[in-house]
C-alpha cells in the first residue's frame, strides 16, 4: 500500500453467532481498504461478545476477500482488512487488564464513554479515592500497591494526589478503571 487507503470505521452487522460476514464484502467490491467492526458495546453482555468475537474471526478468515489485520501495515491490495472494534467500557468489567485480553482478540478500536467517571468524588485526590474504596489495613504497603495499581492503569505519580476536578475527563476514567 502506498500509505492511502479507504476506511470506514464501526461498520455494524447483528452482534450473533448466526451472522453472515459476507453482507462485508460489498466493502470490498467498493474498493474499501479497511473496517473496524463493531463487536459489541454496553448493552452486550460479556457472554454474548466472546462467541461473537471467535464466530467473526473464523467466518473473516475462512472468506476470500476479507482478513483480519493488527495495523495498517498487514492491509493487502484488494483485500479489506477488517479489526475490531469495542463500543463502551462496560464490557472491560472494570479491569484494565482486559483491554489486552480484547487487543489479543483482534480489537482494535475502542471508545470508551467517560460516564464511569461520575462515580469519582471529585474533591478527592485518586489516591484518596482509592484508599476510601479499598480501605485495606491501612499500612504503607497497602498504599504502596494503590500508587502502583494507580499508575499501572496510567495515572501518573504527579496526579494522585491532585483533586479529580483538576483531571481531564481521559485521566478520571484511568482513575475509574482502576477502581
Amino acid at each position: 500500500m502506498d500509505g492511502r487507503f479507504k476506511w470506514d470505521a464501526h461498520v455494524c452487522l447483528p452482534i450473533s453467532v448466526d451472522t453472515d460476514v459476507r453482507d462485508l464484502l460489498a466493502y470490498q467490491r467498493a474498493g474499501v481498504d479497511f473496517i473496524s467492526l463493531n463487536i459489541g458495546m454496553c448493552m452486550n453482555p460479556l457472554a454474548q461478545i466472546e462467541p461473537v468475537i471467535v464466530h467473526f474471526t473464523a467466518a473473516i478468515a475462512a472468506t476470500p476477500g476479507l482478513t483480519l489485520v493488527g495495523s495498517v501495515d498487514d492491509l493487502e491490495p484488494g483485500v479489506t482488512g477488517v479489526a475490531f472494534d469495542l463500543e463502551g467500557a462496560r464490557p472491560l468489567q472494570g479491569r484494565a487488564e482486559a483491554v489486552a485480553t480484547f487487543h489479543a482478540q483482534g480489537v482494535r478500536i475502542a471508545l470508551v464513554n467517560q460516564h464511569h467517571a461520575d462515580q469519582l468524588d471529585l474533591t478527592m485526590s485518586p489516591l484518596q479515592f482509592l484508599m476510601d474504596k479499598f480501605p485495606g489495613d491501612g499500612s504503607y504497603d497497602h498504599e504502596q500497591a494503590l500508587r502502583s495499581h494507580l499508575h499501572s492503569c496510567g495515572v501518573l505519580s504527579e496526579m494522585m494526589l491532585l483533586p479529580s476536578s483538576a483531571l481531564s475527563g481521559g485521566q478520571r476514567s484511568r482513575v475509574a478503571l482502576a477502581a
